[in-house]
């Protein structure tokens, strides 16, 4: 399987990983209302699909965040269609997903600091974007902003593809997800699932 990644890092899951819930932001419903317009809605469902999952929470105490997504387009081309979706069924690739593209804080897309050595920017999962102009051109640890767009309390930054997610991190969401299922999905038919 190959999917559209742009490879920058993987988020590495521990064992504890699968049962830490993820503390996200209070879901702001005029930049999700944004969203939709914008083609850029798959992160709020998958915001909200975690929510209602065992490792997601929602801090309502954090009101202002910041978004690094991809629009609709690239998530529906990251998805499998020949097996199982682990970006809507998989809790544990939603938290991966979400913990790599929200920060707390809401972050203004004319700050000065993006003009000269960057803004440095940490997400849920502890990693960093560096938020720099290059050459005229909005970057996020060299990856090219395509569009950007902010209400009273949220910034979405829109990516060319994926920062710290890869193809193996949804691979191993549908492995998971077989693996509960306890059934395997192939263009060719299902068959039951055999310990790797």
């Amino acid at each position: 399987l190959v999917y559209p990644y742009y490879l920058v890092s993987t988020f590495e899951m521990s064992s504890t990983m699968d049962v830490e819930k993820l503390s996200l932001p209070k879901l702001d419903e005029e930049i999700k209302n944004l969203a939709q317009g914008k083609e850029v809605d798959t992160l709020f469902h998958i915001y909200e699909h975690l929510l209602t999952s065992p490792l997601g929470e929602e801090n309502t105490n954090v009101t202002q965040w910041t978004g690094f997504t991809v629009d609709d387009q690239t998530f529906a081309l990251s998805k499998p269609t020949d097996t199982v979706d682990p970006i809507y069924g998989d809790p544990v690739t939603q938290k991966l997903i979400l913990g790599a593209q929200v920060s707390n804080g809401k972050v203004n897309h004319e700050d000065p600091a993006i003009s000269g050595e960057g803004l440095k920017i940490k997400m849920l999962n502890g990693k960093e974007i560096n938020l720099v102009k290059k050459d005229g051109k909005l970057m996020a640890n060299d990856m090219p902003v395509k569009n950007v767009f902010s209400s009273a309390n949220a910034t979405i930054f829109v990516l060319e593809y994926f920062l710290f997610v890869s193809d193996s991190d949804i691979c191993e969401g549908i492995d998971r997800i077989q693996k509960k299922e306890g059934v395997v999905h192939t263009p060719w038919g299902s068959h039951p699932y055999e310990e790797k």
